[in-house]
């Protein structure tokens, strides 16, 4: 196909929406023009956007703009530009829509601004770049960068010979070259974030994020206002729930909880996994203090390396509080018997009570945290389709997810808040 002016033009008409031509050469278009005046045919030929309060956006002819207005990746460098602006909703990392004015576009027709959010992007260099207060704008064709705005986050541009080079520090963050009278690059959505939607989070979805925490719990949290969902929707069914926590039935308690942080630690040993961790540990020891449940776990290479990871337990917990770690609660295992085991506790004043022999129930608080523990590492990896030397990372991310989750025993108070 070839045209009036020899060319070839890399790009799509905007008239008809075949590749390789302008509107300008468009046959379909030279058909169907209409006779018009000399001004619309120069409105034609220019597309202007500027913001209502008169402060000029971006100008530039048709001819420069046919090819980046269609990809949402590409983003327009424009100087000129008093803020970011885009219209795809779906680059949003954070989003809030309202009425946040108007640009007039080149047919003197106005544009609302109907949102306002951030943008997370990987340039073309791998650094991640934070577009602020970007503007979502439905009617625009292509994503502008204001080189005002990046200038006031502190960044730095230059442009020089057709590059241009975009830096904080002596970090580069973007370089890039001009392309017709355009600067441009090209960038990615930053994966690491989610992008926004203005929907409620879904009951299931913060069932998973929590480490599959019960729907009692989750509904404690929404009351509390800590976490957001919709109201009257019924927690799904959880394949990995059913796989994960099945297990026999637990003891009965009459005891009350102590009300003092450290008056009493429960202990327990959990192992041997089937599997060494990618550290290469088969079991792990919980602290559980009864006041506030809240829990700590390490993880073991061996049985005996119990007693320097209590050691270490004990120095951070009282250096927290400032309290005095009083009793400690575990079974009768070799790990917690030993000679200096019991001088270590002797010399800084801990009772230590041992339970009889093949009666769990007796350190039942810790028998059941280090269950609830395995079911949330056996529904995690389950989920994410894990190799099972993941459970060491697994078992530290649910007892920080126990720790900051409703607990039955404080009447649905959090641990981490009791603490």
């Amino acid at each position: 196909m070839s045209f009036e002016n020899n060319t070839w033009f890399e790009g799509y008409c905007n008239y008809c929406s075949n590749y390789g031509h302008m509107k300008r050469d468009c046959r379909k278009f030279l058909r169907e023009k209409p006779q018009t005046s000399q001004n619309t045919s120069q409105e034609d030929g220019e597309t202007m956007v500027s913001l209502s309060s008169d402060v000029c956006l971006v100008t530039h002819g048709e001819q420069e703009c046919l090819h980046v207005g269609t990809h949402d990746v590409e983003w327009v460098i424009d100087t000129a530009a008093s803020f970011h602006a885009t219209p795809h909703q779906n680059l949003f990392t954070t989003y809030k829509s309202g009425d946040f004015g108007a640009v007039k576009m080149g047919n003197t027709s106005f544009s609302k601004i109907v949102g306002i959010g951030d943008v997370h992007i990987i340039t073309n260099v791998g650094c991640a770049l934070v577009l602020k207060d970007v503007r979502h704008v439905p009617d625009l064709r292509l994503n502008l960068i204001s080189g005002t705005a990046l200038d006031q986050q502190g960044y730095l541009n230059r442009f020089k010979e057709g590059t241009w080079k975009l830096s904080k520090g002596s970090l580069v963050v973007v370089r890039d070259h001009i392309c017709g009278t355009l600067y441009k690059t090209h960038a990615k959505l930053c994966h690491l974030s989610l992008n926004a939607v203005e929907e409620e989070i879904s009951p299931n979805l913060w069932h998973r994020r929590l480490g599959h925490l019960s729907v009692k719990g989750l509904t404690t949290l929404a009351k509390k206002e800590v976490i957001s969902m919709g109201k009257g929707v019924a927690l799904d069914s959880c394949e990995h729930c059913l796989f994960g926590k099945q297990y026999k039935v637990s003891f009965s308690s009459t005891k009350k909880n102590h009300t003092e942080l450290l008056s009493l630690v429960h202990s327990d040993v959990c192992g041997p996994i089937e599997e060494e961790s990618l550290g290469g540990s088969r079991y792990f020891v919980t602290f559980i203090d009864d006041a506030s449940r809240k829990v700590w776990a390490y993880c073991l290479n061996r049985k005996d390396q119990v007693f320097d990871r209590f050691k270490s337990f004990h120095a951070m917990v009282e250096r927290e509080t400032g309290k005095k770690l009083k009793c400690l609660r575990s079974d009768n295992g070799g790990e917690y018997t030993s000679r200096e085991f019991s001088a270590y506790c002797a010399a800084y004043g801990i009772r230590h009570e041992k339970t009889v022999p093949r009666t769990p129930q007796h350190n039942g608080v810790a028998e059941r945290m280090n269950q609830t523990i395995m079911e949330k590492v056996r529904c995690m990896l389950s989920l994410a389709k894990l190799p099972k030397p993941f459970w060491g990372e697994a078992v530290l991310t649910a007892c920080y997810l126990i720790n900051r989750s409703p607990s039955v025993p404080l009447n649905f108070e959090v641990p981490e808040k009791k603490w």
